[in-house]
Order: C-alpha cells, then structure tokens, then sequence
C-alpha cells in the first residue's frame, strides 16, 4: 500500500476528511480468511488466538457461515473490532432469535459477499463505539447496528429475484453510505494497522451514521410510549377516532378502521419507517390487536 502523503495529515487537523482525499489509499477489497482450508489445527489455533472465555470460544466454534470468518478477523486485531466482536458473540444470537424475519434479512446481507458486506463489516465496529458513546448499551447497539443491515444488497438476497427489480450489489445501498459510490469509487476494508487512514476516516463518518440510528430509535421508542400510554386508549373510548404524534419528519396520524389500529404517515420513507419499526413492537406488546402502516397517498 503507499506511504500517504504528509500533506493528508496535515488537512486531517484542519478539517474532516473527505473520500476524494484518500480514495487511492483505501483498501478496496480483501480475501476473508479461511484457516480451515489449511487444516483443522489451523483453525483451532486461529480461535485459541482470540483468547476468548469458554463460552465464547463456543459460539465462535459453532457461529455460522462467513460471520464467524469476520469475527475471528476482528477478535485478533484492534481493539475496536475486538470489542465490536465481542460484543456480536455475546448478543446476536439472542436478538436472531427475538426477530427472525427481519434477521433473515440481515443474515442475508452480512453473509453474503458484495459492497454492502463489506462496508457493514467496515463500519460496524465504529457504530458500536459510537452508539456506546452516545449511551446505548451494548445489546440495543448490537441490534440496531444489524437492522441497519437491512438496507443493503448482496449476492444472495438479490440473485433471488426477479432481474429488473434486483439491486446491483457491486454497488453501496447501506443507508447513510450511498455516497461513497462516488466519493471513494466503492467501499473498503479496515487495515490491520489501527492507526491508518482507513480507520480514522472510517470512524470519522460513522459517527453521523450512528446518530441516526440513535435518534431514529428514540422516536421510534417515544412513538410507541405514546400509543402505548394514551393513544389506543383514546381511539378506543373517544368518538375522535385520530390522533396525531410528532416526530421529527413530521406528524404520524393513528386512526381506527373496525379493528384494526393504522397508522398513516406522509411520503417520507424515514416516517414509513418509523411507523413500520413501532407497528413490530406494539404487534408484541398486544398480539391480540391488528396494526397497519400506510402511507400518506394511501388512505384519506
């Protein structure tokens, strides 16, 4: 790789960073190793490496298809990819279990191979530190990191559809990152050293990622507090069938058609989502009741 220029550092001081300036020096793909396929004594001893408790060497052992390959990367090098993969060892298989359709999505993405696997696998660590920074624990980090996923591509979740609707995964779609398209020719990986380009730069830009996902889960968590505490309860014993809950894309109005509690935003997909992600929850909170998202367009 080139030495970077002196120069860089210098504007490094001055201001943040921007693709253009270290495009060249950015790492734009890498082999994910495979011990296993040098002998079983390899990998034992590419895990033993990772110094792991126990129980933690086991979920390492047993962690399926190309995660636990990233993760044993991680575990042996800085020590903000080894806390984002200690943290994934300790809770992903919980929050798998806790939303498995939208898991299978994720698993989809970040198993898979492509721009946005990469790039998910590039930025999470520094989500995590951020999102830790901000005052989330590890776990909600964990989870909201993954559902970030989603909003990817990859060989496996588009070769499945048809042609004309498939996204090309040779491109960046993760939400927040599209820029880098342009900006830097694609995405890249982290380098082993910590103290390189790609490590600051990459932790300079997801820093304003995270703050999405954080302030998106607030909303998301306010929105359902309110439904929750007040709203159905109004819509059920009140002749005023619509309430209207502020967010900060705009107002989410709750109304009731028989049985069924629907939520009708505008044609913001940030507030599609929102409502979407607090439907699943209140889905949880009262299975017994019937919750659906339209948009703004839809109904009157």
């Amino acid at each position: 790789m080139n030495k970077i220029p002196n120069d860089i550092y210098s504007r490094i001081e001055k201001r943040p960073l921007i693709g253009a300036d270290i495009r060249n020096e950015l790492q734009k793909d890498s082999i994910l190793e495979k011990p296993y396929q040098h002998s079983s004594n390899a990998m034992n001893e590419a895990i033993q490496q990772c110094n792991l408790p126990d129980d933690l060497r086991d979920k390492l052992t047993n962690m399926p298809s190309r995660n636990g390959l990233h993760l044993l990367r991680m575990l042996r090098r800085s020590e903000v990819e080894r806390n984002f993969g200690l943290a994934y060892l300790k809770h992903s298989a919980k929050i798998f279990s806790e939303d498995k359709e939208d898991m299978s999505k994720v698993f989809n993405i970040i198993a898979s191979e492509g721009q946005d696997t990469m790039m998910f696998w590039t930025f999470a660590p520094y989500l995590l530190k951020s999102l830790i920074t901000m005052g989330l624990d590890e776990k909600k980090s964990i989870q909201l990191i993954l559902l970030w996923a989603k909003s990817g591509a990859s060989f496996v979740s588009e070769s499945i559809k048809s042609k004309d609707k498939a996204k090309d995964f040779n491109l960046i779609h993760l939400e927040d990152l599209q820029q880098f398209n342009r900006e830097t020719n694609g995405g890249w990986v982290l380098d082993v050293d910590p103290n390189h380009i790609s490590h600051k730069f990459t932790e300079q830009e997801a820093k304003p990622v995270a703050e999405n996902l954080f302030y998106k889960n607030l909303t998301i968590e306010k929105i359902f507090r309110e439904i929750k505490d007040f709203a159905l309860d109004k819509l059920d014993n009140s002749s005023d069938n619509m309430v209207y809950l502020e967010s900060s894309d705009g107002f989410l109005r709750i109304t009731k058609h028989g049985d069924v509690v629907v939520f009708v935003g505008n044609d913001s997909d940030y507030l599609t989502n929102i409502a979407s992600e607090t439907k699943k929850k209140l889905e949880k909170e009262f299975p017994e009741r019937t919750f659906e998202v339209f948009p703004q367009r839809g109904i009157y």
